[in-house]
């Protein structure tokens, strides 16, 4: 079992919890290892179910005799009701998947009871049907069979979603809550408001479409007939240059930033460089000197309340196509406050969301906890991408750029995430050096955003990332 006396430990009268267990490095057999993360919540009946699940998928595994087993898992809630699906995947030789499993469980957060999905929704032939035309309606094929995948429904406060599996990339086909009323537990789902069949024609405005466009596309020409200067305006490209110039208080115009041949990761492994506690102002500014000469991309990790006054460097990121991400506003245990403060917890992101946006014209997608330090509470928060960390080469303790590169390239794999701050020379040294040998051995330095879109993963918001590893 993962867990043990962790299960004496928890607060029975607590309304259902959760944090993140990483199950990373767990040596099986043969030097095989299984990977990845799965929710420690404060039950231990609940914990033990999970626990179950997790031994299965290993007993598996070692029947089929695989190399790695990659466990993960995401959420969502619904008012009282946690969602969660658990996403196995077994990997060959060559690393690539061979098969996958997907699990959902489903808990009353008040009750700190686990359901059966029977105990929220009445699976009747009725409702598999207008699934299936829900499911063809939005897939725009009307050959869709019923199959197990059916049953892969998650519950989020707006939305149901189906996951269908599609290769590396998962489809969240999204329906509307009362198109399903009549089938849903009233327990759990008070939707307010009747079915309408008439929403069954949804299909054809998109049909339509091209008839509502025609008369747009006439309007621009009766604007240039009488305002030859306005398409003038309106046409004119503004380059990196010119927006690294705008003023520090920030422009309206979003930075357009540089992308990458998708050629030039043929063959490649991928890893993440994210840098933390910046921008650091000559130290920042020689990293990017680095990676521009090199074509490397990378992530950064604002503090918010450094943003303002390093504004130059921080459009100078987004321009040249690295993945903005903030650290808090004052690098705040966001843990620890949401325990004590949650008001203060929520402004500590507000505000640095507020900080970046002022400087690039746009929120930044990504978050990572300081101190890497977060719980189920954090996580809902902000409407974020959440990512930790799989490479800590602890360069912030050692001061020592040769230290830094041999802890990074030692434990250097195929989407790991390798955390590093901009805010100390010795760290942007090592990190150069480690970016530039882990290149010459085939990896690729890649931003998040590269590597989610290259490795097909669909990131989503409230959930946590240590690793992209396949």
């Amino acid at each position: 079992m993962i867990m043990s006396f962790y299960y004496l430990l928890f607060d029975t009268t607590k309304p259902l919890e959760f944090s993140n267990k990483n199950i990373d490095d767990v040596v099986v057999e043969h030097q095989q290892k299984v990977n990845g993360q799965i929710p420690l919540f404060n039950s231990a009946k609940i914990n033990k179910g999970i626990d179950l699940l997790v031994d299965s998928k290993i007993d598996k595994w070692k029947d089929n005799n695989n190399t790695d087993l990659l466990i993960d898992y995401s959420y969502t809630l619904h008012d009282n009701l946690y969602s969660f699906s658990f996403k196995t995947l077994y990997l060959d030789e060559n690393e690539k998947i061979s098969t996958r499993d997907d699990d959902f469980k489903y808990y009353d957060k008040e009750k700190r009871t686990e359901l059966k999905i029977d105990d929220l929704v009445t699976r009747n032939e009725e409702y598999y049907n207008k699934l299936k035309y829900v499911i063809e309606t939005y897939l725009k094929d009307t050959r869709i069979e019923k199959t197990d995948w059916f049953d892969n429904i998650i519950f989020s406060q707006d939305k149901i979603y189906v996951i269908m599996p599609n290769g590396k990339k998962d489809i969240n086909i999204p329906i509307n809550y009362i198109e399903l009323k009549k089938f849903l537990n009233k327990d759990y789902f008070d939707i307010k408001g009747e079915y309408e069949p008439l929403a069954e024609k949804t299909v054809e405005p998109k049909k339509e479409e091209p008839k509502k466009e025609e008369p747009k596309k006439e309007e621009p020409k009766k604007e240039t007939t009488k305002k030859e200067t306005q398409p003038k305006k309106q046409t004119k490209k503004v380059t990196p240059k010119e927006e690294l110039k705008s003023s520090n208080d920030g422009s309206s115009n979003k930075i357009v930033p540089v992308v990458r041949d998708a050629k030039y990761f043929q063959g490649k492994k991928l890893i993440c460089f994210t840098f933390d506690d910046g921008p650091a102002g000559k130290y920042t500014t020689k990293l990017l000197d680095a990676l521009k000469a090199r074509n490397y991309k990378v992530s950064f990790f604002m503090v918010g309340n450094r943003v303002k006054n390093n504004a130059n460097l921080v459009r100078r990121m987004k321009a040249e196509g690295h993945s903005i991400g903030q650290h808090s506003y004052s690098h705040a245990n966001l843990k620890k406050l949401s325990q004590s403060d949650p008001n203060k917890a929520k402004n500590e992101i507000y505000l640095a969301n507020d900080a970046i946006k002022a400087v690039i014209g746009e929120n930044p997608r990504y978050i990572r906890p300081p101190y890497g330090a977060y719980n189920a509470q954090v996580l809902t928060y902000a409407d974020m991408v959440f990512v930790n960390w799989s490479i800590d080469p602890l360069d912030w303790k050692y001061r020592n750029a040769n230290t830094v590169y041999n802890n990074i390239i030692k434990k250097a794999y195929d989407g790991a995430i390798v955390l590093v701050h901009d805010i100390h020379p010795t760290s942007v040294d090592g990190a150069i050096m480690a970016m530039d040998y882990l290149a010459s051995k085939g990896y690729a330095i890649v931003s998040i955003d590269e590597m989610a879109s290259l490795r097909g993963i669909n990131l989503q918001t409230h959930h946590l990332y240590n690793h992209f590893k396949k």
